[in-house]
């Protein structure tokens, strides 16, 4: 299956497993690879498929960053001037979750309402 020094084999392989693609997908991926070129073009949606994937999980880490740079900030803050008094009155970020639970609940107001 491998060539010897081919370490693109290798690369991609952690690659995919690190980024969360179950074995099972992988090998089916591997398995179309050895299959040659009548399969190029299932391996290119594969690859999109697993990119939109990490896109997805980015945006998602990316707003949990927030809450955590928020936090980070809240206690620079709160440490400089003794006390976390000086926070009263602003609201943490919305985490995902919350928000996904704000929008299911409006999407049911509004089917309701029909």
């Amino acid at each position: 299956m491998f060539k010897d020094g081919d370490l693109g084999w290798l690369r991609i392989i952690g690659c995919l497993k690190e980024t969360g693609m179950p074995i099972r997908e992988i090998r089916d991926y591997l398995d179309l690879c050895m299959k040659g070129d009548k399969t190029l073009q299932r391996r290119l949606e594969i690859m999109r498929e697993h990119k939109a994937k990490m896109q997805e999980k980015l945006a998602e880490i990316k707003k949990y960053m927030k809450v955590i740079d928020f936090k980070l900030d809240y206690y620079e803050k709160a440490i400089a001037a003794g006390t976390e008094a000086v926070h009263r009155d602003k609201p943490e970020p919305e985490t995902t979750a919350e928000a996904d639970k704000r929008r299911v609940a409006a999407a049911r107001r509004s089917r309701a309402k029909k």
